[in-house]
């Protein structure tokens, strides 16, 4: 077991019997067991810890085999803030590819020019209060990343924020250059097709086991600019043909409106 200091939270118990040797973790702490038989030849299987302050601190000294000790050091008064992209070219960078993990970090750097702390739940909650106290239903919002299946928005608030969002930008080529565009670039680059080279939708896609979403704005024929907001859920079926069923129906109403 790697690292070895774990290996005191593993043991065995001869009540756990799953159908084949599989080690499993408490789920609200680092107790693991196993099942009183011999692991298959090779037997290899990664499993999380749960990480805290005191866990991290006795890995570091069981690795260093030297005092570590837990220090609190405040920002110094003068600490400058350096930045080093401009806000656009990060959002670009979250959005097309879908990067979930710059989605988490700038909730937490919100956090942290806000309340001076790193706390998602502090700046949810302020957005939620000063700026999206206006959405038809209220949000279930609980991450940064999305990956939550706890986030509950209705697909009627979701068309109200990308409004907002374009009145907030005042920007319409703007906008449409950080999303993904169907046929072009970003998550639904290969699902669209262009008309005549020009992209007509640029959304953003959401999707976990029997659930796919797609959310943004299309442009019609005839120069109609709508927002759209589609969430399927609680399906069996692949989410290749759940997807190709919407590129259908948006590219249906491109042509005809």
């Amino acid at each position: 077991m790697k690292p070895v200091f774990i290996k005191k939270y593993l043991t065995c118990d001869s009540s756990y019997r799953p159908n084949n040797f599989n080690v499993k973790r408490d789920f609200l702490s680092n107790t693991f067991v196993y099942p009183a038989a011999r692991p298959p030849k090779n037997f290899r299987q990664e499993i999380p810890w749960k990480t805290s302050t005191s866990l991290t601190l006795s890995l570091l000294q069981d690795t260093l085999k030297d005092t570590i000790t837990e220090v609190h050091l405040p920002l110094p008064n003068d600490a400058a803030t350096i930045y080093d992209a401009m806000a656009d070219t990060v959002y670009k960078h979250m959005l097309q590819p879908s990067d979930n993990f710059i989605a988490e970090q700038l909730l937490l750097v919100c956090s942290s020019t806000k309340y001076n702390t790193l706390n998602t739940d502090s700046v949810i909650n302020y957005s939620k209060t000063h700026f999206l106290n206006d959405l038809p239903d209220v949000p279930q919002w609980v991450d940064g990343s999305g990956l939550s299946r706890r986030n509950l928005f209705t697909p009627r608030s979701v068309v109200v924020l990308l409004n907002k969002i374009l009145d907030e930008i005042k920007d319409e080529t703007l906008l449409h250059s950080l999303l993904p565009a169907g046929g072009v670039a970003g998550t639904i680059k290969t699902a669209y097709k262009t008309d005549n080279g020009q992209p007509f939708v640029w959304a953003k896609t959401g999707s976990l086991s029997n659930n796919y979403n797609q959310s943004g704005y299309l442009v019609t024929r005839r120069g109609r600019r709508l927002a759209f907001s589609f969430m399927n859920n609680n399906f069996t079926r692949p989410s290749r043909e759940v997807r190709d069923e919407v590129v259908r129906i948006m590219t249906y109403i491109h042509e005809k409106w």
